[in-house]
Parts: structure tokens; sequence; C-alpha cells
């Protein structure tokens, strides 16, 4: 039978931690570490509570061996994804932020992928997008690149009209500060 001490050690030995590195993790030094694995330092309160809180442990399986072992958490479920399907650091991020997005932002991403895999001419993209411009649902139902497209269609009127304001502003502006400059030197 296992005892504490020996778990606690698992729980470093399942994460491929060096003592340091776990010490640095829960903030004890490798010889605190060391200690307890060795059993010449009691694993308390504290200790479980950290631990428990840097890993995805069940804390009834580390004081007791009480199964299971680990709690399935968010990032403890993404771990096992990257483990499993042997992902990079990239396709692990994109997976990541695709799963935080909101299930419209969700539906314009897959709408987004499915485009680009099945090469959906640029013309076709153009023409839904026409088509869909009046409807009250376009940005539900719009593929991102439709959106983005929009939005720099948009946004490139708008600019334009800000630049025509601020230009006239800027004359304004001018027209004022000579006015002021004859009236203060007469």
């Amino acid at each position: 039978m296992s005892t504490i001490n020996d778990r606690f050690k698992e729980i470093r030995q399942d994460h491929g931690l060096s003592q340091e590195e776990l010490g640095i993790k829960i903030g004890l030094s490798k010889s605190g570490i060391s200690n307890i694995e060795n059993g010449t330092r009691n694993v308390t309160n504290k200790h479980i509570k950290l631990l428990c809180s840097a890993f995805p442990i069940n804390e009834e399986w580390l004081r007791n061996g009480t199964e299971p072992k680990t709690i399935a958490t968010p990032s403890s479920i993404m771990q096992n994804l990257k483990k499993e399907f042997g992902l990079d650091e990239f396709a692990y991020n994109l997976v990541y932020e695709y799963l935080q997005l909101e299930p419209k932002q969700r539906d314009a991403v897959r709408n987004f992928f499915y485009n680009v895999v099945n090469k959906k001419p640029e013309a076709q993209i153009q023409n839904s997008l026409k088509n869909q411009k009046n409807n009250d649902n376009f940005w539900e139902s719009c593929t991102t690149e439709e959106a983005e497209a929009a939005y720099i269609k948009n946004h490139s009127k708008s600019a334009q009209k800000t630049i025509s304001n601020v230009l006239n502003t800027t004359e304004d502006i001018t027209d004022i500060d000579n006015k002021v400059y004859k009236i203060v030197n007469q």
C-alpha cells in the first residue's frame, strides 16, 4: 500500500518534473520535496492544497489512495487531447482558442474552415455576401471571409468619411487660429 509521500512523488513523476521544478510550482525547496518523497518530512494540509491546485489531482486520492487519481478539468482534458493526438503547440492553441469561442463565433470559424477545405470560389463568396447583405441574420449566418469582407467594405467608407471630417475640422481650426492671430497682433 502506498503512502501519501509515495503518491506525492508519483504526481511529480507523472508530470515529468524534477524535484526542483515541482518545488518551484508549489513553493517548496528541492530539499523539501526530497524530504517529503523519502518520508523524512510529513505532507501537510498546505502541501496537499498546493499540489491539488497546481495539478488536477483528486485530493482524496492524494490523502488516502482512493480512486480516481485525477479529476477532469478543461486543462487536463486538453492535455490528454494533446498527448493522444500528438498536437504541437500551434494545434493545441488552435483547439483551445476555438473552444473558448461563443457558439456563434464557432459557427463562423467552422464555416470558414469548410470554405477553405472545400475551396469555395471567391466569386461565390462575393455573391453570397451580396445576397445576404440585407438579411437581418447576416452576421449569424456568414462565413468569416464574408464577415471580414463586409467589415472592410463598411469601415473603408467610414474611414473615408472620418478622414474628410478631420480634414474639414483641421481647416476650420486653421481658419480660427489665423483669425485669433490677427486679432492678437493688431
